[in-house]
């Protein structure tokens, strides 16, 4: 296995992707930041009043410690991009009110929703509802926002907060026998972090004078992963009315020494272990595979490997949409069934991130470059969607057709802020991994990293030009002559293979001209994996260079996605265009030419400097901009990503959906 090089060892200088973590930091963080403390009584307020005694008004949903937590810990991993001592000291201010909030239960159980609300329903038992109270996923939150703070502050205030809710949660589940498992996944993930940190830095039990037992968080996450589907077979989810489905697990209808089923929703339809097919609200169903591949990489279980392995496939090679989006259906923000993409489909950016988490531990995982590919596909496209180029409007769905809802200032449910942040600050430990004796490069990033490989500190610096031109240089630098593997990636549309399932095929010839030059001189290789590989005696500024051509390619998808029958879409590396009515006045009624060829046509002055592509069609000749561009020079804009080619494939551009107020019965809007 594999491991991410540390934030704190890597430096991104790209002109690209540095200037946008750059924007997040400064503008963005601050902004949602802003935003949170104001909205609807104050997001923050809510731990105050628990830490006052109070009751009642709680403010926004009962996630939103969660999200308070997830923001934290994106922000922490900011500091390693750019140390900003007034940010470390609005999250200590944030942390001392979390701490003063945890501190009024007495027991270690924080969730500021139940404490105001209900209090009589800690983790939804005698008549709540977990799957809306969410105690679970909140600690989850808290616990990796407390590892992300201590590694970028050593600071241990949240930590200790974390480490008591924690121990809380595996009191209740093995000592008081409550059976609880997380109906929003996340908190896996998040308590093998917990683990880990405590085993490898066990000083921190003797700083901390807490009662820990590390093992026990792992012991946690297995109960959670292998107990899914273990429950009392109610209520009946995907056949009843959800009304009376609430109503039957208030009623405790579940009976004293059981818990209810939270569905296919949650992923709670079956076993962990033996779903066949990735199922349910998406942003849950991914996060709990990421949980799974985390507890894999310590347990070695090869039940989670078949797993996690059989359920990337499904979502990779027959429920994924073209920009990396998954979550084909607006209710419940789920999954469909096989081939089921429609262009009008949900796709939040917050389930796109899971994705990215997933593939992205696949990858150091399996080291497999189809992983990386599709770390790549949706960071370029549906998730840089999700915030517009001034870092202060937000999209939640990322469809790719539709007449516009404009960009939101904020949401009813502002989930996707603090998930960008934490996939965003994480991108840099994403570019290089590493094991014992090779080094990978699994993006073209420009940045600089210092990394062991066979005992001997190794510097790498790599400038690229991606993603508009496919031209890298990559300087090794290691403190004394030492031998190791460099595998680079080579990414697959550069192979001919637009997906590993042909979900996704382009109808254009490969190029052959790969070059790749080790001190000015070309070396021949073989490509395993998908990484070339240069085993080579390395010395103080060995430089390799890596060119590769990103020409324009025609996309067609799979015969059996039927909303894509005739129709076509396009790319350049790993961007995905899509076409917008400021440029095409009638793009409703654009239907591409027989012979069509698109071309590269321009530069996009002030948006990124981005490139366009042309295209002849019926109207004329039409124009392409990149997918994560749109709604950024205009409102109320229509945008296409898949074009027909013939007059039966067009049809009528769909209005997209507006957001609805939340219920405690209405969870399509529930993270």
């Amino acid at each position: 296995m594999l491991k991410n090089i540390p934030l704190k060892h890597v430096m991104v200088t790209d002109d690209f992707w540095g200037k946008k973590l750059d924007l997040y930091q400064n503008v963005t963080l601050i902004d949602s930041f802003e935003k949170f403390e104001k909205d609807r009584g104050g997001a923050i307020n809510n731990f105050d009043r628990v830490a006052n005694g109070e009751m009642n008004d709680h403010a926004g949903p009962p996630w939103y410690d969660g999200l308070i937590y997830e923001m934290i810990r994106g922000a922490a991993d900011f500091l390693h991009h750019k140390y900003d001592p007034d940010l470390e000291n609005r999250l200590d201010d944030y942390i001392d009110r979390i701490s003063k909030a945890a501190d009024q239960s007495g027991d270690g159980y924080i969730n500021t929703w139940t404490q105001l609300m209900e209090p009589e329903h800690r983790f939804g038992f005698s008549g709540g509802f977990l799957r809306w109270q969410h105690d679970v996923y909140n600690i989850g939150a808290l616990v990796e926002a407390a590892v992300h703070y201590w590694d970028a502050t050593k600071k241990t205030k949240l930590l200790r907060v974390a480490i008591n809710a924690a121990n809380y949660t595996y009191d209740m589940i093995f000592e008081e026998g409550l059976k609880i498992v997380p109906s929003h996944s996340g908190p896996e993930e998040a308590f093998v972090k917990l683990y880990k940190l405590l085993k490898e830095h066990p000083g921190l039990k003797k700083d901390l004078q807490l009662d820990i037992d590390e093992y026990r968080y792992l012991q946690l996450v297995e109960h959670w992963i292998e107990n899914r589907g273990n429950h009392a077979n109610g209520p009946n989810w995907e056949n009843g009315d959800d009304e009376e489905c609430i109503e039957w697990i208030k009623n405790e209808e579940y009976g004293n020494n059981d818990r209810p089923s939270w569905g296919s929703y949650a992923q709670d339809h079956k076993p962990t272990l033996e779903q066949e097919t990735i199922e349910g609200h998406a942003v849950r169903a991914t996060l709990l595979f990421t949980g799974v591949v985390k507890a894999y990489r310590e347990n070695n279980n090869p039940k989670y490997e078949k797993a996690v392995k059989r359920i990337w496939d499904n979502m990779v090679t027959k429920r994924m949409h073209i920009n990396g989006g998954v979550g084909a259906i607006h209710q419940d923000e789920k999954f469909g069934e096989d081939y089921h993409l429609p262009n009008n489909a949900y796709l939040e950016t917050c389930s796109a991130i899971g994705a990215c988490f997933f593939h992205q531990l696949m990858l150091i995982t399996f080291k497999d470059s189809k992983y990386a590919d599709e770390v790549e596909r949706v960071l370029y496209n549906n998730i840089l969607n999700g915030v517009a180029l001034n870092g202060e409007k937000y999209f939640y769905e990322n469809p790719l057709e539709g007449k516009c809802v404009n960009r939101w200032e904020w949401h009813l449910c502002p989930c996707c802020p603090p998930m960008f942040f934490k996939i965003l600050s994480e991108l840099p430990s994403y570019i290089y991994s590493y094991d014992d004796n090779d080094l990978f490069v699994n993006q073209y990033i420009g940045s600089s990293a210092d990394v062991l490989i066979n005992n001997n500190w190794v510097k790498v610096s790599q400038v690229s030009e991606m993603p508009w031109n496919g031209n890298i240089s990559i300087t090794i630098t290691p403190v004394s002559q030492t031998r190791f593997n460099l595998k680079l990636r080579v990414p697959g549309y550069v192979r001919g293979i637009e997906n590993p399932g042909d979900l996704y095929t382009s109808i254009d010839t490969v190029s052959e001209d790969l070059d790749i030059l080790l001190n000015g001189k070309k070396i021949d290789g073989s490509i395993v994996d998908g990484y070339f590989n240069i085993n080579h005696f390395w010395t103080p500024g060995d430089k390799v260079q890596i060119s590769f051509p990103l020409p324009v390619r025609t996309i067609k998808s799979h015969s059996l996605v039927d909303e894509n029958k005739e129709k076509v879409a396009f790319m350049i590396g790993p961007i995905l265009y899509c076409f917008e009515s400021i440029d095409n006045q009638k793009l409703n009624e654009a239907i591409l030419k027989p012979g069509f060829e698109p071309t590269f046509s321009g530069k996009m002055d002030g948006m990124d400097n981005a490139t366009t592509i042309s295209v002849n069609s019926n109207i004329g000749e039409i124009t392409g901009i990149p997918f994560y561009l749109q709604n950024n020079r205009k409102d109320d804009q229509s945008i296409r990503v898949w074009m027909p080619m013939t007059e039966e494939a067009n049809n009528e551009i769909p209005t997209r959906e507006r957001p609805r107020e939340i219920s405690s019965s209405e969870e399509n809007l529930s993270l």
